[in-house]
């Protein structure tokens, strides 16, 4: 694959509308996730995912005005009831904080533990409360605040799917989180605290929950797997293996509990994005104007696409790479984005239909030739997440394994060395002690397994041997997920002996709870395959499904139903306690 040009655009004419900070050379980079409008849209608050830091930015003068420490790794920012005061979410932390300014200086004001791996608030109510989901925690945390009260966490409550996002519905009194992974919606009463109902999309990372301009439902933006298509040239050049939409589901629906997800899926309404020849992959953030505009970032591609309205054709603009969060001002006039791996915003003015400047966040930024030379690890992060690699940008790494990890989507490529048998993408998440790579075995080497989802996967063009060696490097710093909390010690003990007396270990063998081979388990694909590599156990609690073709949904189900491995047969307690095990690897 050629080398991407990183240049921002029209760079060299913005630099008389820049200024920022001065920073020095060798700086951490800031990692913008998130903003937020204030003082009626003059100045914007940024989040900082790298630093920790929340940077006060001046809108009309276009430059930073301040940074302030305020935890280790932010990820959301939430305007409070009170204008001089914001919840900002640490993710690295395991909290959420308060932030106030007095004197026009913002500062740390309290903080409270929230559960662990915190992504999003939205606030609710009198301004003065909120609720936090929490990705690998899957749960929700409530908390609270008064005038003069510390902030405090009052509830929590368990959400069956890993959520990322959260909107609060019209009325106040509910909201809906959204699956980070898979396709799965929550309906959470806010006043009792209390999960109502879960439906289920045919869809997978769900992203930006927002409430359409009518009222009447809810905009989310999502990708689509497509298993009857194969990853064919022509297929991912027109869009038919992946593809990414703006689904808008009714609000009735939601709350009806009569509603199943066939009513769901059959009353809702798609905005596809991106058409032949030029991709959308990896939609980010959403926003509407007052009078129904739509703007929409695209993280995978480096754009921005406005609307006069949801369904009208719309106009795109490059931005720069991986605008992970947006924030439109009052009159849909001037549109910011968060631009991750450039640790800049993007000014884009929306009437003229132009960009209009770039305020660099640090050095990393390099708007002014000062940029810190990114790491083999940095390049590869980068990589993974741009869908340029891709055949017209209709995928990236991440849109099959978000956040490193596996949705329950299903596409049929070459890594089998067929057609005809789709299989779910597998988590990476710890793949560096996990070869052989591919659901076959068929690659031996990380590096082969990259250059052939890349040319046979993606359709892109052959990668260069940096490319490959930086998504290596990258692909190489994940970390298994963390373990589920054991709940009951008695019941993992016994599953690890169940374990051990049936042979698991044999194909699943610790510390990696995998091994080299291939086995013939009682499981066939489409094609006739009966060997598989036995994927890693770690972190298997945490995924969406289960099995090559994404057959099963949960642990118990793998020995209740699958009677996996090779029809074995074993009691309720003992899947319970093998189950319990299981999830605490």
């Amino acid at each position: 694959m050629p080398r991407i040009p990183r240049s921002r655009p029209l760079a060299t004419a913005l630099l008389a509308l820049i200024a920022g900070l001065a920073p020095t050379r060798g700086e951490e980079p800031r990692r913008p996730e998130a903003l937020l409008l204030i003082d009626g849209g003059s100045r914007l608050l940024v989040a900082n995912r790298g630093t920790g830091t929340v940077a006060v930015v001046d809108a009309k003068g276009r430059r930073v005005e301040e940074e302030v420490a305020i935890g280790r790794g932010l990820s959301d920012l939430r305007a409070t009831a009170d204008p001089d005061v914001w919840l900002a979410v640490d993710q690295e932390a395991g909290e959420v904080v308060r932030i106030v300014r007095r004197g026009g200086t913002i500062a740390r004001l309290d903080a409270v533990r929230v559960a662990d791996d915190p992504t999003r608030a939205v606030v609710h109510g009198d301004g003065r409360r909120a609720m936090v989901v929490s990705r690998w925690s899957r749960r929700a945390t409530f908390v609270e605040w008064g005038a003069t009260d510390a902030l405090c966490a009052v509830a929590a409550v368990d959400l069956p799917f890993s959520p990322r996002e959260a909107a609060v519905l019209p009325g106040g009194s509910e909201a809906v989180a959204t699956d980070a992974f898979g396709g799965r919606l929550a309906l959470v009463d806010l006043d009792a605290m209390v999960v109502r109902r879960v439906l289920t999309l045919p869809d997978h990372n769900l992203r930006a929950p927002t409430i359409t301009p009518d009222g009447l439902g809810v905009a989310i933006l999502a990708q689509n797997g497509v298993p009857r298509a194969n990853t064919s040239r022509q297929d991912v050049e027109w869009g038919l293996v992946m593809r990414s939409w703006i689904r808008v589901v009714r609000l009735d629906d939601l709350r009806s509990p009569g509603a199943t997800d066939a009513d769901l899926v059959a009353n809702s309404r798609i905005i596809v994005l991106g058409t032949v020849g030029k991709g959308s992959a990896d939609p980010s953030a959403l926003a509407f104007g007052p009078r129904g505009e739509a703007v929409v970032s695209m993280a995978g591609t480096d754009q921005v696409a406005s609307a006069l309205a949801l369904g009208e054709p719309y106009e795109r603009f490059s931005v720069g790479r991986a605008p992970v969060a947006l924030a439109i001002d009052a009159e849909a006039a001037t549109a910011y984005t968060a631009d991750r791996f450039d640790d800049a915003l993007t000014v884009v003015d929306l009437t003229a239909g132009k960009l209009a400047g770039v305020v660099a966040l640090s050095a990393a930024a390099g708007i002014d030739g000062r940029r810190r030379p990114a790491t083999l690890l940095e390049e590869g992060e980068s990589l993974f997440r741009d869908a340029r690699v891709s055949e017209d940008g209709w995928m990236s790494c991440h849109t099959c394994h978000a956040d490193g990890h596996a949705s329950d989507v299903l596409t049929d490529t070459m890594t089998d060395g067929s057609y005809g048998a789709a299989k779910r993408s597998p988590s990476l998440l710890g793949i560096a002690d996990t070869a052989p790579f591919g659901w076959t075995g068929a690659s031996r080497r990380l590096q082969d397994q990259i250059h052939t989802s890349i040319t046979t996967t993606m359709r892109g063009h052959e990668p260069a041997p940096r490319q490959i060696e930086a998504l290596a490097a990258y692909l190489r710093s994940l970390d298994p997920p963390r373990p589920e909390p054991v709940a009951d010690a008695d019941a993992v003990a016994r599953g690890r002996a169940i374990f051990e007396s049936n042979g698991c270990a044999d194909c699943h063998a610790p510390p990696a709870y995998t091994t080299r081979g291939s086995y013939d388990v009682g499981l066939v694909d489409a094609v006739g395959n009966r060997e598989f590599n036995p994927p890693s156990l770690r972190g298997v609690g945490r995924r969406p499904a289960l099995l090559h073709d994404a057959s099963v949904m949960s642990l118990p189900d793998l020995f209740r139903q699958a009677r996996h491995p090779d029809g074995g047969e074993l009691t309720d307690a003992e899947i319970a306690d093998l189950a319990s095990f299981l999830r605490s690897l």
